[in-house]
């Protein structure tokens, strides 16, 4: 999964749900601040604008 803020506006943070089992995330970068596995996926970011927009790569098993 792939999350990107090209509008650096996620200056409080960002939390992203994926309704979908998964299993573990297996690599995240350290904007990752919380990740919830099990039913859904919940990922909740830092402040993003330092990031630049960049892509944030989050790995997962699914399950």
């Amino acid at each position: 999964m792939c999350v990107s803020d090209p509008t650096r506006a996620a200056r409080a943070g960002l939390t992203v749900t994926w309704d979908r089992p998964v299993a573990a995330v297996t690599a995240k970068p350290a904007t990752v601040t919380s990740a919830t596995t099990g039913a859904s996926l919940k990922l909740t970011f830092a402040d993003l604008g330092p990031a630049k927009g960049a892509t944030q790569k989050i790995t997962v098993r699914l399950g």
